[in-house]
């Protein structure tokens, strides 16, 4: 399983992206989940897909050289996958974006997600030694420092893995 990190791209118009990077002070702004034992399908969630999908690598990673990625330590994917099903089709997290980005408070939307919100709330239940914190305090940020806190190797994200 690979955890990977999006750079944001200056000539990018994403606005969400923009206010990432501004109030982090971070180049990552976005996070995904990549499971390579179920055909690399990839977890996150986006404004633009309007919440929690799993779509196909190919169709995500159009520019690998945006990204990097890091080998978690979960021999068997099964179960996260099927945790990771359950996410699907729920909301993006507009509001705790706001509201943990910009005003750095924590309020909870149970049916909506952000893209960190919900790659830490699974590695947290497949035993990923992250601290303790409520899901929609975190950040692309925040998940990049602890991933390489931990000292996972990182991974050359291929073009085509398939």
């Amino acid at each position: 399983m690979i955890i990977a990190f999006e750079n944001y791209k200056a000539s990018s118009s994403a606005i969400v992206g923009q206010v990432i990077r501004k109030v982090q002070g971070h180049d990552y702004v976005h996070v995904e989940l990549i499971f390579e034992q179920h055909g690399w399908a990839t977890l996150s969630a986006r404004r633009k897909e309007d919440g929690v999908y799993i779509k196909p690598y190919q169709d995500v990673y159009t520019h690998p050289e945006l990204w990097v990625g890091y080998r978690l330590p979960i021999q068997y994917e099964a179960d996260l996958y099927q945790r990771a099903m359950q996410e699907v089709g729920k909301e993006f997290n507009y509001r705790g974006i706001f509201d943990s980005q910009v005003l750095r408070k924590a309020t909870s939307h149970p049916d909506n997600r952000f893209c960190s919100e919900v790659v830490y709330a699974l590695l947290k239940s497949a035993a990923i030694p992250f601290p303790d914190v409520q899901p929609n305090t975190v950040t692309p940020k925040i998940l990049h420092q602890w991933v390489q806190q931990l000292q996972y190797p990182t991974v050359q994200l291929p073009a085509n893995p398939l």
